[in-house]
């Protein structure tokens, strides 16, 4: 999975190209660096293409970093009068940002907040009693006990 996904990157020329990834699963980690060669290496084959890298390296022209300016989109005409609105009010939206936000790992956020007004309605229509004065606790006790 690692060496496709490393190999598109390359290929496609987008994102970092990892050339060392390891996983420390007690930290939940993804250690990542370069691998280079030993310089000090005892292999006379080691040593003689680490030599020829070096010159094929140098005889490559350096790239110069190029700055890409990006041109600001602008729209010509709006034949059909169409336009972005926000659904929400500036109301719902400063209600919103008083509501309970739960807490998050980082790089986690809550895509909608519930006002602290809603949750507190809710809450006394949960808790509130209805009462049906229309019949004397007589009559109730009375209909009890013909059950």
């Amino acid at each position: 999975g690692f060496l496709v996904q490393n190999t598109l990157k390359y290929l496609l020329e987008f994102g970092s190209v990892t050339y060392y990834l390891g996983y420390n699963a007690m930290q939940d980690f993804f250690p990542s660096m370069a691998m280079k060669p030993n310089p000090n290496c005892d292999d006379s084959y080691c040593s003689k293409l680490q030599a020829e890298y070096q010159k094929k390296l140098a005889a490559m022209p350096k790239e110069e970093a190029t700055v890409v300016q990006e041109e600001e989109v602008v729209h010509d005409a709006n034949d059909w009068g169409i336009e972005l609105v926000a659904e929400t009010t500036e109301a719902e939206l400063k209600a919103a940002t008083q509501g309970h936000v739960p807490e998050l790992v980082e790089g986690v956020h809550v895509a909608y907040v519930r006002p602290m007004a809603q949750q507190e309605e809710e809450k006394e229509e949960d808790t509130a009693l209805t009462v049906d004065d229309q019949e004397s606790l007589e009559d109730l006790m009375a209909k009890m006990k013909s059950i």
